[in-house]
């Protein structure tokens, strides 16, 4: 959709000739690597659906909810860290894979891009349980709703904010059609009673202490280290960061599981 808009948008608000043609192809390649870590969650975690739809067929929906449950902490496991760590590297990132394509402007605008991956996942995955438990027509609804919110920001939004105004009318378009798509499955099966609220606190804690941690490396590593170092010190001290913290804020609801309490 961007593609199709961006150009008249910008030009309408003063940019020149050539710069709008940038701004579009920077957009576009900020998406395809905020996509990535997107795909890769999404495909791991809607592999649990075929059992969601046989539970709810077999109106088994303790054990659905269960495997919403599943399904949601592996989304979340995966995606939080990843969405958190291209915000935090979004400059040097850019810069490392795509350098000829203008680095400062493209870093702005990942660093923008990042926290959409989440969104977009759980959309994704929303999506696939309402497909799940026979909610179809109801799902082109909230996407047809996040549509017209999109291409109504589209044009509003870059008036204000320029570039990233097509970011923020993303988000704005992605959050209504998953707030439309949540309040379908509450409406169907519920989800009060899903018991993952620990679990996704204690990832978004670590997901926060791991962004934190690399913020600051990388403030300190950009005084001497190139791009590529930078990127493989601070995805590697994060990944392994990250996965102590949430065993760390585990370790003990872990260890009284264990001994059965």
């Amino acid at each position: 959709m961007d593609t199709y808009t961006i150009n008249d948008v910008l030009r309408s608000n003063g940019f020149v000739r050539g710069e709008e043609e940038i701004v579009n192809a920077v957009i576009g390649l900020a998406q395809i690597l905020v996509l990535i870590p997107v795909s890769i969650t999404t495909g791991l975690s809607v592999s649990i659906i075929p059992n969601i739809t046989k539970s709810f067929v077999q109106n088994n929906f303790g054990l659905l909810k269960e495997q919403m449950g599943q399904s949601l902490l592996i989304l979340t496991f995966i995606i939080m860290p990843a969405s958190f760590g291209i915000f935090v590297l979004a400059e040097p990132l850019y810069q490392l894979l795509l350098a000829g394509n203008s680095p400062v402007l493209g870093g702005q605008i990942l660093k923008v891009y990042a926290p959409a991956a989440i969104l977009i996942a759980f959309y994704g995955i929303t999506t696939s349980i309402l497909q799940a438990i026979n909610q179809q027509k109801k799902l082109i609804i909230g996407l047809f709703i996040g549509i017209i919110i999109k291409v109504i920001l589209n044009f509003a939004l870059p008036s204000i904010f320029l570039e990233k105004g097509f970011i923020l009318a993303t988000y704005f378009g992605y959050f209504t059609s998953l707030t439309f798509n949540i309040l379908i499955i509450q409406r169907t099966i519920g989800l009060k009673r899903l018991k993952i609220k620990y679990r996704l606190v204690s990832i978004l804690v670590s997901a926060l202490i791991m962004a934190i941690s690399v913020y600051f490396l990388k403030e300190f590593l950009e005084e001497f280290a190139g791009t590529f170092l930078i990127v493989m010190i601070c995805s590697s001290l994060g990944i392994l960061l990250y996965i102590l913290s949430l065993y760390g804020i585990n370790f003990f609801r872990f260890r009284n599981f264990l001994k059965g309490k």
